[in-house]
């Protein structure tokens, strides 16, 4: 009876040993799996030098002389190119810079085939606010023009202001498209000194595209 009480210890032990690694091996450590850190979109940079090319439609306008007065003219309406250049810099979301710009134009006087406007220029200060790519901004400054008759024989000096808004987006850094609308107010004096004064009214709408550096 010893015997096989003893015989049968050693059997159920060595079925129990036998039996540890396959319990082991029935075990799966689970598998924990980390979620991929999220990549930041990049930072729109506003701050550097920028050259551009643009394409205007100007608008009618208005055109009145004094001394002696005579009478009231509009502009026909036109288009054209123009180029320009200039500096911002980016405070938080806030963009500051300056601007200077050429607008290629020969508008004639409604009815008035040998009178216009020719080209002006622009010099603005801006100040914008930044959402990322996308950028509102508003300028003012100073305009120049010339004002011509008798198809250029005469030509008279014209100066002023501006003040304008515009929109702009980052395609990339390196390239920026934009919508701009500014309106100007120019004055300027006969320059056969009859004293004769010409005040003149103007607005310009551009689609812009700019190289930024």
């Amino acid at each position: 009876m010893n015997r096989f009480a003893t015989l049968s210890s050693v059997v159920f032990a060595s079925l129990a040993v036998g039996s540890m690694p396959a319990l082991a091996s029935g075990y799966t450590e689970p598998v924990v799996e980390v979620a991929p850190m999220p990549i930041a979109a990049p930072v729109a940079n506003w701050t550097g030098a920028y050259v551009g090319l643009s394409y205007s439609r100007h608008g009618s306008g208005g055109m009145t002389f004094a001394n002696p007065p005579t009478g009231a003219f509009t502009f026909e309406e036109g288009s054209g190119f123009g180029a320009f250049g200039g500096y911002t810099r980016q405070y938080g979301a806030w963009v500051v810079g300056g601007e200077l710009g050429y607008y290629n134009v020969e508008q004639l006087v409604t009815g008035f085939p040998t009178a216009g406007l020719d080209d002006m220029f622009d010099l603005s200060g801006r100040v914008g606010h930044a959402w990322g790519n996308f950028q509102l901004y508003g300028v003012a400054g100073l305009s120049m023009g010339t004002y011509f008759e008798g198809g250029g024989a005469n030509e008279w000096s014209l100066d002023g202001y501006h003040l304008g808004v515009g929109a702009e987006y980052q395609v990339s850094r390196s390239f920026t498209v934009g919508l701009q609308y500014v309106t100007r107010r120019f004055s300027g004096d006969n320059p056969n000194g009859l004293g004769q004064t010409v005040s003149i009214d103007h607005d310009t709408v551009s689609l812009r595209g700019m190289f930024r550096f």
